[in-house]
């Protein structure tokens, strides 16, 4: 039975993006999550907030709580941010509270954010919350650390060569408009740190800051200098890269202040492409991270790509409508500042299990095909704009299709 359990455990974190935590016995709790790479929310006391994995401690701590860990040969801490409302869905519900707690827990916390378990720290168990589990055809775990299994994912993740994640709904490729490659690819290596190297076909590729979001440049094609969707990359200090920007002779275009502890910066690269900085020490220097997309409308385009892409909704530290991708890898929100990108310029691809069930659903869901599979044959793309005019690529996996 024990190890019944703890398989179905597995095979639930493994299957999980974002915890939800209700209270947590130490800072060990979040700090293994947050190594293995989940998306973790804390709700303690009578306020939701967002957990963060820092290499260094802020200058600035205001507004923030922060938890130092101890962790051999490694500075590191954990932040906790609140958010201005819940985090919208959550696929685990861990528990360290007192059993009559449990059902104000599943009215308050688990249904509204369409949790698809409940899990509760060992080596407390529970018959009401078994009963509840049932009540509400949901998964519950009781008498398994996640602790522990969440260090075997780590674990694993390392042992793997941390290699991209593969899945439906990921933000995997990016397209760079240049003129000249060399000069581009330069650019961003010794900005970013961007690794490059051929493909198969000849062709200059790279490898962002995490090595999970791959990409090429491509000439002919017209630059994004506009204001439109907004790719982000992810820094560990904006003011140092903003002084390898310029010191390369491209321009800064606004920076910001979001609050004590982001900061964001839009810059033009050598062939005045417009693309954005997001700074989270430690987060991953070079990533690849956000995608602001443009709507009129921000809930039928929030609709949309959830119907389509299977990204889950939430709202950011500020309120508003955001999503993470299909890995839980890119994050992104939706703006009614900004202009649509209706024209190839930088392109962002999309993985899917089957570009042509996802044409069908892209259709279904008033979006537009602008270029059907076969025009990059072998490889199986194709392209679609969505009800607002943005036009964004899909890719499928050569092992999908043998498949």
């Amino acid at each position: 039975m024990a190890e019944s359990q703890n398989t179905k455990a597995q095979q639930l974190l493994r299957e999980a993006k974002s915890i939800l935590l209700v209270d947590w016995p130490n800072i060990d709790l979040p700090y293994a999550l947050l190594k293995a790479g989940f998306i973790v929310f804390s709700y303690s006391p009578d306020k939701y907030s967002e957990a963060k994995l820092l290499t260094e401690k802020p200058h600035n701590p205001e507004g923030l709580s922060i938890f130092p860990v101890t962790d051999v040969g490694t500075e590191a801490y954990v932040s906790f941010e609140n958010l201005d409302g819940s985090p919208g869905n959550v696929d685990i519900v861990h528990i360290y509270r007192p059993e009559a707690e449990f059902p104000g827990i599943v009215e308050k916390h688990v249904l509204p954010l369409n949790a698809k378990a409940i899990w509760l720290y060992p080596p407390q168990t529970s018959e009401l919350a078994r009963g509840l589990a049932a009540e509400h055809c949901i998964e519950l775990v009781q008498g398994v650390n996640i602790v522990d299994l969440a260090a075997e994912i780590q674990s694993e993740n390392m042992e793997n060569g941390n290699g991209p994640t593969l899945g439906n709904g990921k933000i995997c490729y990016v397209e760079i408009p240049a003129d000249d490659i060399a000069k581009s690819a330069a650019f961003y290596s010794e900005v970013f740190g961007w690794k490059t190297r051929k493909r198969g076909d000849g062709h200059l590729a790279f490898d962002d800051g995490i090595n999970e979001v791959s990409g090429t440049w491509v000439t002919g094609r017209k630059k994004h200098s506009e204001a439109g969707f907004i790719v982000s990359i992810m820094v560990d200090s904006v003011a140092e890269t903003i002084k390898k920007i310029t010191e390369r002779g491209c321009p800064i275009i606004k920076q910001m202040k979001l609050s004590d502890h982001e900061i964001i910066a839009w810059f033009n690269d050598p062939f005045g492409n417009l693309l954005g900085l997001y700074q989270h020490p430690g987060g991953g220097n070079g990533k690849i991270c956000y995608v602001e997309i443009p709507a009129d409308d921000i809930p039928k385009s929030a609709n949309f790509y959830e119907a389509v892409f299977g990204w889950p909704i939430r709202s950011d530290n500020h309120g508003n409508a955001a999503f993470d991708d299909g890995v839980g890898v890119v994050s992104g929100m939706w703006t009614n500042q900004y202009k649509p990108s209706t024209e190839p310029g930088l392109m962002v691809y999309i993985m899917m299990d089957s570009v042509e069930e996802t044409i069908d659903a892209v259709i279904a869901n008033g979006g537009k095909i602008v270029q059907p599979i076969g025009m990059d044959a072998p490889e199986i793309t194709a392209r679609f704009s969505d009800p607002f005019g943005n036009v964004f690529g899909l890719y499928q996996e050569p092992s999908q299709a043998e498949s």
